[in-house]
Protein backbone atom coordinates (compact mmCIF):
# COMPACT_ATOMS: atom_id res chain seq x y z
CA UNK A 1 0.00 0.00 0.00
CA UNK A 2 1.67 2.83 -0.95
CA UNK A 3 2.13 6.11 1.37
CA UNK A 4 -0.37 9.34 0.82
CA UNK A 5 0.53 12.82 0.70
CA UNK A 6 -0.35 15.36 3.00
CA UNK A 7 -2.87 17.16 0.12
CA UNK A 8 -4.53 13.28 -0.54
CA UNK A 9 -5.60 13.62 3.15
CA UNK A 10 -6.48 16.80 3.31
CA UNK A 11 -8.56 15.73 -0.05
CA UNK A 12 -9.97 12.67 1.55
CA UNK A 13 -11.27 14.62 4.95
CA UNK A 14 -12.97 17.67 2.51
CA UNK A 15 -14.46 15.47 0.55
CA UNK A 16 -15.53 11.95 2.74
CA UNK A 17 -15.06 13.32 6.12
CA UNK A 18 -13.50 12.77 9.04
CA UNK A 19 -15.10 9.51 9.49
CA UNK A 20 -13.90 7.56 6.21
CA UNK A 21 -10.56 9.54 6.77
CA UNK A 22 -9.68 7.49 9.98
CA UNK A 23 -11.40 4.32 8.51
CA UNK A 24 -8.70 4.62 5.70
CA UNK A 25 -6.34 5.53 8.44
CA UNK A 26 -6.67 2.24 10.55
CA UNK A 27 -6.72 0.04 7.73
CA UNK A 28 -3.60 1.49 6.70
CA UNK A 29 -2.53 1.00 10.33
CA UNK A 30 -4.00 -2.56 10.42
CA UNK A 31 -1.82 -3.39 6.86
CA UNK A 32 1.54 -1.96 8.12
CA UNK A 33 2.14 -1.36 11.93
CA UNK A 34 0.11 -4.16 13.14
CA UNK A 35 1.80 -6.72 10.40
CA UNK A 36 5.06 -5.53 11.21
CA UNK A 37 4.75 -6.11 15.12
CA UNK A 38 2.82 -9.30 14.74
CA UNK A 39 6.04 -10.92 12.84
CA UNK A 40 7.59 -9.34 15.88
CA UNK A 41 6.09 -10.86 18.06
CA UNK A 42 5.97 -14.59 15.98
CA UNK A 43 10.13 -13.74 16.25
CA UNK A 44 10.25 -13.28 19.64
CA UNK A 45 7.76 -16.36 20.62
CA UNK A 46 9.91 -18.71 18.24
CA UNK A 47 12.90 -17.40 20.65
CA UNK A 48 11.36 -18.35 23.99
CA UNK A 49 10.05 -21.35 22.33
CA UNK A 50 13.99 -22.22 22.03
CA UNK A 51 15.26 -20.93 24.90
CA UNK A 52 12.82 -22.86 27.45
CA UNK A 53 14.19 -26.01 25.29
CA UNK A 54 17.57 -25.34 26.06
CA UNK A 55 16.70 -24.43 29.91
CA UNK A 56 14.99 -28.32 29.88
CA UNK A 57 17.83 -29.93 28.50
CA UNK A 58 20.12 -28.40 31.14
CA UNK A 59 17.79 -28.72 34.15
CA UNK A 60 17.15 -32.57 32.76
CA UNK A 61 21.03 -33.18 32.30
CA UNK A 62 21.73 -31.92 36.10
CA UNK A 63 18.84 -33.45 37.64
CA UNK A 64 19.86 -36.88 36.16
CA UNK A 65 23.35 -36.41 37.20
CA UNK A 66 22.86 -35.59 41.14
CA UNK A 67 20.57 -38.70 41.76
Amino acid sequence: MEQMTLQEIINLITSQGIGIACVAYLIYFQNTTMRAMTETLEKINLKLTQIETKIDVVDHGYTEGDE
